[in-house]
């Protein structure tokens, strides 16, 4: 077991990390035997500039307070590619969609508002019978709702994150996504401002940001977040085991 290495260190694991309750457990009780350990996720949209500036304007409260937000990552999948497969694989990817693209929005979503009181979600398998292809989810919180809408069925790829508030809203087209996020506007009583960044290696930054070199303060998804995130994901994937019996 690579937890029990005495020279293991920093490990960074693939999402979601476990498909389980059972196994989120069996995780927790392992890692308390070897603390000296920090794991991670390997999720890559948070250690970029231009996210730090979003939770710094959240934070700020520059658009007020915030009452909704949505955030989707849709594509077309091949299935017929090698790499695909463990997406279409329940035993691998877990019961839907939520556990590849949708699991990284989960985790911004967290990042950004922090554990919701309540989970809901709707979905259906539109081409893969193998799993469910298309979800729609809503994270609740006191005062806002966050939408999250992930998909391999669409034949255009959608990925963007709108967040509104009272007195403003913020926009970030292909938010999610390999690629660095290139531009973010924001429009507020002080008009419309739209912050430019240059390209960054997405996985470069998230093995600096896990070393702790980076000049990137937002931080990688610890394992303390994950587990968090993976119950969420969880509840989605009860919810819509429920409404496919």
């Amino acid at each position: 077991n690579i937890l029990e290495s005495k020279k293991a260190k920093n490990i960074l694991c693939e999402k979601p990390i476990v498909l389980s309750e059972k196994e989120l457990v069996d995780l927790q009780e392992v890692v308390k035997k070897n603390q000296r350990v920090s794991i991670y996720v390997g999720h890559h949209i948070r250690p970029q500039q231009c996210i730090e500036d979003l939770k710094d304007s959240v934070e700020k409260k520059i658009i007020g307070e915030i009452v909704f937000a949505e955030g989707q990552w849709g594509y077309k999948i091949d299935p017929r590619a090698s790499y695909i497969l463990w997406k279409l694989d329940q035993n691998k990817g877990g019961f839907s969609v939520m556990g590849d693209p949708g699991i990284h929005v989960i985790d911004l979503m967290y990042f950004l508002f922090g554990k919701p009181y309540t989970v809901g979600a709707y979905g259906s398998s539109v081409i893969h019978s193998s799993t469910i292809d298309n979800v729609t989810a809503i994270l609740s919180y006191e005062k806002m709702q966050a939408v999250i809408n992930a998909s391999q069925t669409m034949g255009y790829s959608e990925n963007r994150l709108l967040i509104i508030g009272t007195e403003g809203r913020i926009e970030i087209e292909n938010c999610f996504s390999q690629t660095y996020i290139p531009s973010m506007k924001i429009i507020s009583k002080k008009g419309t401002q739209e912050k430019k960044y240059d390209e960054v290696l997405l996985y470069k930054n998230e093995m600096e940001s896990i070393l702790g070199v980076s000049s990137i303060k937002s931080q990688p998804t610890s394992l303390e977040d994950a587990v968090d995130e993976t119950r969420i994901l969880n509840k989605i994937n009860q919810l819509l085991e429920l409404q496919n019996d």
